[in-house]
């Protein structure tokens, strides 16, 4: 028999149990988002701070950085599919602001100059990028997303539609 009714009804109760368990703890859940949240952005106002002396302290962080961002999404991916898209984004672009911007081929390629013809001769661009400013955009955007992302897990009702 290709379709088993047992089976499906018991994947199903399974994820009913996960999510009910998801909600029982819900508290504890939204702290730890809010926490590493926290940690989150003042260990960001730290580095911009301390990669101003040394330029190689962000690369000396990623055991920090990378587990908070795993905790913050966990804590807050099983809401709703749209915090769930919302999790995702918004931790992308804090470890784009925070780490990808940083490596060494990204700043080349910023800083490199290019030649404006096709025959390799001609004009150069030297057009410097600054790649922390390219950073800084990419980080508060992120932290744009995953305190919207809190604000929805704190208040739901709040941002959702209202019927008249």
């Amino acid at each position: 028999m290709l379709w088993d009714e047992d089976r499906y009804d018991n994947r199903w109760k399974i994820i009913e149990n996960l999510q009910n368990w998801f909600q029982g703890n819900d508290r504890f859940w939204l702290h730890l988002g809010i926490s590493s949240f926290a940690a989150l952005f003042t260990l960001e106002i730290i580095l911009n701070f301390t990669s101003q002396i040394n330029h190689f302290s962000r690369m000396g962080t990623g055991f920090l950085v990378i587990p908070l961002l795993g905790l913050y999404a966990f804590a807050m991916f099983w809401r709703s599919v749209e915090q769930s898209f919302l999790t995702f984004v918004g931790v992308l672009l804090v470890y784009f602001g925070i780490f990808f911007v940083y490596t060494p081929e990204i700043v080349k390629t910023l800083s490199s100059p290019t030649v404006a013809n096709k025959l390799g001769v001609g004009i150069k661009n030297y057009a410097m990028i600054n790649p922390a400013s390219i950073a800084e955009v990419y980080f508060i955007i992120g932290m744009f997303a995953l305190s919207f992302n809190l604000a929805i897990a704190i208040k739901p009702k709040f941002f959702k539609p209202r019927k008249f």
